[in-house]
C-alpha cells in the first residue's frame, strides 16, 4: 500500500467513526429505546413528520423522507402492528393510501433533536487538542483535496445538484410551510445528514462556479 492509498483509508476510517459516533449520542447506536421515540431513527423519521402533518399520502411522505417505497412500506407495516399509524384509503376503493397517526402515536413524547445536536456538538469532537495554526494548515490539505475532486465534477452536474436542492426545498416548503423546521424535526438521521451535506454542497459550489462562469473570482 502506497501513501496516498494509506492516508485515503485513514481518512474514511476516520469519517466512519465520526458519523458511528454521532448516531451513538442520537439514539442511532447501542441506546435502549423503542425506535419512535428517536427522531433520528426510521420509525421516528416518520413518527416525526407525521407530527408536523398528519395525513401524508405514502408516495409523498418516501419523497419527504428520501426513501423508497418499499423501504417505506416495510416501515409503515411495524408502526401499524404497534398500534402506532393507520393507513386509509383516500377514497372508498381508492388503492392510494395516506398515513394517519392514531392516538398512541400521538401520545408519543419524542426525544429533543436539538438537544441531541447540542450533544453531537459537545461530545463529538474529532479536532479536539488541535491548535488553531494545526487547524489552518489542515484546512489547506483539505482544500486542496476538495479542488482535485471538483475538477472531477462539470458544471451541469453542480447545476442539477443544485436544482435538486432547491426543488426538495420547495417541496416541503409546500408541504409544511417551511423546510427548515422540517429539516430540524426529521432529516436528523446518518442518512440524511449526508443528504443535507450534498445539498449544502450543491447551493455553495453552485453559486461559486456561477460567479467565476460569469467572470467573477473564486475564493
Amino acid at each position: 500500500m502506497d501513501k496516498k492509498e494509506e492516508l485515503l483509508e485513514k481518512y474514511q476510517h476516520a469519517i466512519m467513526l465520526h458519523f458511528f459516533a454521532m448516531g451513538k449520542h442520537r439514539g442511532l447506536v447501542g441506546r435502549a429505546g423503542r425506535p419512535v421515540d428517536n427522531p433520528s431513527s426510521g420509525q421516528g423519521r416518520v413518527l416525526a413528520c407525521l407530527k408536523l402533518k398528519d395525513g401524508i399520502g405514502i408516495r409523498d411522505l418516501a419523497q419527504i423522507l428520501g426513501m423508497s417505497a418499499s423501504s417505506l412500506n416495510d416501515l409503515l407495516t411495524k408502526m401499524e402492528y404497534g398500534g402506532f399509524i393507520e393507513r386509509r384509503p383516500v377514497s372508498d376503493g381508492d388503492a392510494i393510501s395516506q398515513v394517519f397517526l392514531t392516538e398512541k402515536g400521538k401520545a408519543v413524547k419524542q426525544n429533543d433533536p436539538a438537544a441531541a445536536t447540542a450533544r453531537d456538538s459537545a461530545d463529538v469532537d474529532p479536532l479536539e487538542g488541535f491548535t488553531d495554526e494545526e487547524l489552518e494548515t489542515m484546512g489547506g490539505y483539505v482544500d486542496r483535496m476538495i479542488a482535485n475532486l471538483e475538477s472531477n465534477v462539470s458544471m451541469e452536474e453542480i447545476e442539477d445538484l443544485h436544482r435538486k436542492h432547491e426543488e426538495r426545498k420547495e417541496y416541503l416548503h409546500r408541504q409544511f410551510g417551511g423546510a427548515e423546521e422540517v429539516f430540524a424535526k426529521v432529516a436528523n438521521g446518518l442518512s440524511s445528514s449526508l443528504h443535507a451535506g450534498y445539498d449544502l454542497y450543491a447551493s455553495v459550489v453552485h453559486d461559486d462556479r456561477k460567479e467565476t462562469k460569469n467572470g467573477g473570482d473564486l475564493l
